[in-house]
């Protein structure tokens, strides 16, 4: 009778592996060990930004302006409310004002001198007027005023012709010298002057 066969022993399993310990590792014979923090090496807390105050508002300042020729009241308004805005001085706000006045003068002298251009321009315009000028402009002009004032809507129109600057304007003369001219009938106007050197204007205020 055969033998029976020996039983066959399974290999043990490896061993696990060794399982590092939890405490810190040890270099030679000395366990390294992480010490604790101290004390004061915590960080410290963010201390609160303090809040700035809102700017004062600036103090209210009350001008008392020596108020320039020229001006008016709107005017002096108008750099109340700027010097205000920015803030400024007595002095300051004095000074501005004084400025704006004297453009306020350049401006009024540089229209006056264009207004008188522009007359002397229009005088010279009906003197060489092919129709009413040269020696004829005396004779026209003075038709032309003593039509004009015959009538109490004539002597209103020349007041509106002066007041707007208009008492020479030549489109005007020409038609107020061809009505005056019809009807004088050939007769001559007393204090008709005896050159043509003055202009319509001087004819209807010739006191001024």
């Amino acid at each position: 009778m055969a033998d029976a066969p020996a039983a066959v022993t399974p290999p043990a399993a490896p061993a696990a592996p060794a399982v590092a310990p939890a405490t810190a590792p040890i270099v030679g014979s000395v366990q390294i060990t992480n010490p604790p923090p101290a004390a004061g090496d915590a960080t410290p807390a963010t201390p609160p930004v303090a809040k700035a105050d809102p700017p004062a508002a600036p103090a209210v300042v009350e001008y008392k302006f020596s108020k320039p020729e020229g001006l008016a009241d709107s005017d002096v308004a108008r750099v109340t409310e700027t010097a205000k805005s920015l803030g400024l001085s007595q002095e300051a706000a004095q000074k501005l004002l004084d400025g704006e006045a004297a453009l306020a003068k350049a401006d009024i002298a540089a229209m006056e001198r264009e207004k008188a251009q522009q007359n002397a321009d229009w005088i010279a315009a009906l003197k060489s007027d092919p129709v009413y000028g040269g020696a004829k402009h005396a004779e026209a002009t003075t038709a032309a005023a003593a039509f004009l004032t015959s009538s109490p809507e004539g002597i209103a129109l020349a007041a509106e012709m002066k007041a707007n600057g208009l008492d020479n304007y030549p489109p005007l003369i020409r038609f107020l010298a061809r009505h005056g001219l019809a009807n004088r009938e050939g007769k001559m106007i007393e204090g008709a002057p005896a050159a043509g050197e003055q202009s319509f204007a001087q004819l209807l205020y010739p006191k001024q």
